[in-house]
């Protein structure tokens, strides 16, 4: 699973994030964008729209209220939205762009069990 957060950021900024995750070279993978504590809806209905016309492993979801921030947003998306099968979870900040390789780079470092983060 990839988790995007999102609170205000302009929409052309978090669309750019998602476009470079829709080109990922990685089999069955998951896509999840929350917009959280966001007042701007114009802003985040654009995001969902867009991430509406994507295939169906990528979600968006909007909260009105997330406490604790970031973490908040993440703990929330891992309780009620990450796939019960999902091993990996790659956190991405929304104005990021990642190369298509990202994941089979990172999900590389797993095979040694005395990993249990990566940080790219």
């Amino acid at each position: 699973s990839v988790l995007v957060t999102s609170k205000d950021e302009p929409a052309s900024v978090v669309i750019s994030c998602v476009e470079s995750l829709s080109r990922l070279d990685y089999p069955n993978y998951e896509v999840i964008v929350i917009n959280s504590n966001s007042t701007d809806v114009q802003n985040y209905a654009q995001i969902a729209r867009y991430i509406q016309s994507l295939p169906s492993n990528f979600r968006f979801v909007h909260l009105d209220k997330v406490h604790g921030f970031k973490a908040g947003a993440l703990n929330y998306l891992n309780h009620h939205c990450v796939s019960d099968d999902s091993v990996v979870e790659a956190v991405v900040d929304c104005d990021y762009i990642v190369d298509p390789d990202f994941l089979r780079r990172t999900v590389g470092y797993f095979k040694d069990a005395r990993v249990g983060l990566v940080q790219a």
